[in-house]
């Protein structure tokens, strides 16, 4: 797979690494990031996870892609399959779960999972066979299916938009009021501005409604669900 293009910055405490510009050292972080998770085993599980989260501090959002990316791409997610991948998976779970709680999440879940070469295709199915490897929340799911659904290979993107109608199709009050704020604001605005998907984006804002109170409800959804 093609290696991210990435610029070190100075920061307080370390370097920064930047999507889309040039690290100079690059690509012999990226190596070191491909080789430790190739190599992860259970003597070395903590000193692997430790010099990992070393990278991944100095060189920021575009090291935690390109791991998400390795580990995606290291495992083979099928049912019969998986459990061989056990390490890696708990590895993907954690990072993963860090992953969908930043502000660009979207992107990210694009940049890490669209761009991997993956064993079988990008389908529905493996969306379904991800999130149950990972033990994927109701929260983590709907993110997953709303970055694939982004994407601009129209094919991946159509999948990601069947699975995030069927996680849709499953969210409950109980779950709603426990989603971010973030990705709360980002269902509702993604989903009413693509056409096709107006049924959709009236039944969260039904539920979204009978879940807060106006005086309750999180900021960044007021202007979206709750102003008549």
């Amino acid at each position: 797979a093609t290696e991210p293009r990435c610029r070190a910055s100075g920061g307080g405490t370390g370097m920064r690494a930047e999507p889309g510009e040039l690290l100079g050292f690059g690509s012999v972080v990226f190596a070191q990031i491909r080789w430790l998770i190739s190599n992860i085993n259970r003597k070395n599980q903590k000193s692997t996870s430790a010099e990992l989260a070393n990278l991944l501090s100095m060189y920021g959002e575009c090291a935690f892609t390109y791991t998400v990316r390795c580990l995606v791409e290291d495992i083979d997610f099928r049912e019969s399959r998986v459990q061989q991948f056990s390490l890696k998976l708990q590895l993907l779970a954690s990072q993963f779960g860090k992953l969908v709680t930043r502000p660009n999440f979207a992107s990210l879940i694009g940049e890490s999972i669209g761009r991997a070469a993956l064993t079988i295709p990008l389908t529905e199915e493996w969306l379904g066979f991800f999130s149950k490897a990972i033990k994927a929340t109701p929260a983590q799911q709907l993110a997953l299916g709303m970055g694939i659904a982004q994407l601009v290979d129209d094919a991946m993107a159509a999948e990601g938009d069947t699975f995030l109608q069927a996680r849709l199709a499953e969210l409950t009050q109980e779950v709603a009021v426990a989603l971010p704020d973030d990705l709360m604001h980002a269902l509702v605005f993604f989903l009413g501005s693509r056409e096709g998907l107006e049924r959709q984006h009236s039944a969260l804002v039904k539920l979204l409604q009978g879940t807060f109170t106006e005086d309750k409800a999180p900021l960044t959804l007021v202007p979206l669900t709750l102003v008549p």
